[in-house]
């Protein structure tokens, strides 16, 4: 390598560099030294022999299109894969996901922190347990109002049957009197209507209300605004866990100071 010249001095030749470099490689956005890191010795590119140590300033002489291009391109790899990766964990995620399970079951899903209740999707975990029934059999109560209203469905004792369970939300159990059944097995077009739209089939005299046929219209009519309950406090549960719990067992929020009787409030102070 030549010895260190300063801007413009003159190689052995006598050949004076302008240092400006040629039109190519100003209009390739290219000075007339090639680059490197800042404090090493740069070799003009005409040739000529001259060298200058530091770097050059980065307005004027910037990065080499291709090295910019390279960069793009390494940089849209990069991203890509990392879009990839995020994928096949969502899809490894997904494969354990309890959801299906779940949704049959009225269950929670403890993968996505969703649970399910008459086909309705549940956010809060609290308001979940709320909607949850117990197990309870007939033989082991003491109370002879329980035991016939166990198999009338109805309420007694603060306890509202359905079924062979007992709940403490009456808007659970007013929606579990229902019988369950299978869409796929609906041959009626006026039930398969029913279903979609929590309605009431004409034909076969029955309603149906998530998921579920009613056969009187009384309880039909009131699994109907049971379940207009349970969205109102699904919807609730985002801003307040306690008030969507007390939509749902007539209960009371201390925290909001609230009320509520049949999913509508009834005092505040």
């Amino acid at each position: 390598m030549s010895r260190v010249r300063g801007l413009g001095d003159a190689p052995r030749g006598g050949r004076r560099c302008s240092f400006e470099g040629s039109a190519k490689r100003r209009s390739q956005g290219r000075g007339p030294f090639e680059f490197g890191d800042a404090g090493r010795l740069r070799r003009c590119a005409c040739d000529c022999g001259v060298v200058r140590r530091g770097a050059f300033p980065a307005a004027r002489y910037s990065r080499p299109r291709y090295l910019k291009r390279r960069e793009t391109m390494t940089s849209s790899m990069r991203n890509l894969c990392a879009g990839v990766l995020t994928l096949v964990i969502s899809a490894a995620a997904y494969a354990d996901c309890s959801c299906k399970a779940a949704a049959k079951a009225d269950g929670w899903c403890k993968d996505c922190k969703v649970g399910f209740f008459s086909g309705v999707k549940v956010k809060s975990e609290q308001l979940h347990k709320a909607l949850q029934g117990e197990a309870v059999k007939a033989d082991k109560m003491s109370c002879s109002g329980c035991k016939e209203a166990l198999a009338k469905s109805t309420a007694c004792c603060g306890k509202n049957f359905a079924g062979e369970k007992a709940y403490g939300s009456p808007v659970a159990a007013k929606i579990a009197r229902g019988k369950v059944v299978n869409a796929k097995e609906v041959k009626c077009g006026g039930c398969k209507d029913a279903l979609k739209s929590n309605g009431w089939c004409k034909g076969c005299k029955e309603g149906a209300v998530a998921g579920r046929f009613f056969a009187a219209k009384v309880l039909y009519t009131a699994a109907k605004e049971a379940y207009g309950v349970l969205v109102k406090a699904n919807k609730a549960s985002a801003k307040c866990g306690d008030c969507a719990v007390a939509m749902v067992t007539d209960g009371d929020c201390s925290g909001c100071k609230v009320s509520f009787k049949d999913g509508k409030l009834v005092k505040k102070s």
